[in-house]
């Protein structure tokens, strides 16, 4: 399970990256949905192994962060914000508008700040996935690094408030790299 929990990670980066390139590339409207819908299904994805809904909610095989323990502790309170909105309600409207036919997919007006999702949900899952305890410590140091990313120095060099977090996370990674040369 922990290919899956490092794949939905790198995938939000990825998508989210993309999406800011969608339109200085002028990708038409199918692209740019196409990538929106799949960074919100890994955002939700993400949402849900912090956030857990309550435990009679679960589905018997659902992944967790609680599931991998952490030398930090779990970054989990309830009814936690992200970028102004209750996961849960983050949950929802991604389930509404997304990922179920429903009268409330549109997107009319409505605006996804999904570079702050990607920065939020990346810091909280990145520290909590960089702080997990033995065994598995490894393997998910292992997995980043097939998608390569070197997990303890992206996490060194995140800034302690999310809203401060470099829009490419690679490149902050490369350019440390760089300056160490």
């Amino acid at each position: 399970m922990v290919e899956h929990v490092a794949y939905d990670i790198w995938m939000l980066h990825e998508t989210s990256q993309l999406l800011g390139l969608a339109q200085t590339l002028r990708l038409g409207r199918p692209w740019q949905s196409a990538l929106l819908e799949s960074f919100l299904i890994h955002a939700r994805n993400l949402v849900y192994f912090l956030y857990p809904p309550k435990d009679g909610d679960l589905r018997d095989g659902d992944v967790l962060a609680r599931d991998y323990p952490s030398t930090a502790g779990l970054p989990l309170r309830p009814h936690v914000q992200i970028v102004g909105v209750s996961t849960s309600d983050l949950s929802n409207n991604i389930s509404r508008r997304i990922a179920h036919i429903h009268t409330m997919r549109t997107d009319e007006g409505l605006q996804w700040a999904y570079g702050a999702v990607a920065n939020v949900l990346l810091a909280r899952t990145l520290r909590h996935v960089a702080t997990i305890e033995t065994p598995y410590d490894e393997l998910f140091r292992s997995e980043f690094s097939k998608l390569g990313w070197e997990l303890d120095e992206i996490v060194a060099a995140l800034p302690l408030n999310e809203e401060a977090l470099p829009e490419d996370l690679l490149a902050m990674q490369r350019n440390k790299q760089r300056d160490s040369e």
